[in-house]
């Protein structure tokens, strides 16, 4: 048992040296091509890595998982993309000084802002608690998906809209590119959707979760109906607009649960 374990582990490295290699390579070569497929690459094979060894490494994690530690990587993980997203703002801005630019680039960062205060005032504060709860039932999937898999999808969120926004600082009065307008609106929707994963995933009531997703999914379709249709100006503001809607909506369901 232990020589076959440690042949499982000598796999594992070698294909985390694979990954590593292919991303090394595609730096070398300087094709963006190339540099994207091989990261979509990397993601994908650690994503392999991790269902594929969790069973492993099972009884260690609820034994020594310590849920403060894990809720600190996963809000330092979003800071880290959110900032980010702050300094290609303020890089895009770099290269056109001009009002319209600076009113796009000023709801850019609050944009920014409202995502940062969504997580961080509804969902960081719930993070510990959830991993407790899933350590307590002896959840290792759930653990696995909230920590190591979904925040993938919730950085590619951010991501997205803050690729959009880049595209958009330069020329607020035309139309944003197709992919641009999919990326703004898409982007929100990937973020709230995942955010209400890894609360069904923590236990949270399904219809609670639904009533504030299920806005959010609404209000980033607006945002991409805009977006395809109108001038990058508008779909920013529509994009704030939207995501003041979501963080005010649950500013006063918050409220009202805690008077209950």
């Amino acid at each position: 048992m232990a020589d076959a374990a440690a042949a499982v582990d000598r796999v594992l490295l070698a294909m985390v040296a694979v990954g590593a290699i292919a991303v090394a390579a595609s730096e070398a070569t300087g094709e963006r091509a190339w540099l994207f497929a091989a990261w979509t690459a990397a993601i994908l094979l650690e994503v392999v890595l991790l269902i594929a060894s969790s069973s492993r490494w099972a009884d260690r994690v609820l034994a020594s998982a310590n849920v403060e530690h894990l809720a600190e990587r996963f809000g330092l993980l979003v800071v880290i993309v959110l900032g980010e997203s702050v300094l290609t703002i303020v890089a895009t801005m770099n290269g056109s000084w001009n009002l319209a630019s600076g009113l796009s680039a000023a709801v850019s960062l609050a944009i920014i802002g409202l995502m940062a205060w969504t997580f961080f005032l509804y969902s960081a504060e719930s993070l510990a608690a959830g991993f407790e709860s899933l350590r307590e039932r002896g959840d290792v999937r759930g653990i696995r998906d909230t920590f190591a898999l979904l925040p993938f999808l919730l950085v590619a969120g951010v991501a997205a809209i803050s690729g959009a926004i880049a595209a958009g600082i330069h020329h607020p009065d035309e139309r944003m590119p197709l992919a641009s307008a999919v990326s703004s609106g898409g982007g929100i929707a990937l973020f709230y959707l995942t955010n209400a994963v890894i609360a069904l995933r923590f236990g949270r009531r399904p219809r609670a979760v639904a009533i504030w997703a299920g806005t959010a999914l609404l209000l980033s379709a607006g945002v991409l109906a805009v977006a395809l249709t109108q001038e990058v100006g508008t779909a920013l503001v529509s994009a704030m607009v939207a995501l003041g809607l979501i963080v005010g909506l649950t500013e006063v369901n918050t409220r009202r649960a805690a008077r209950v």
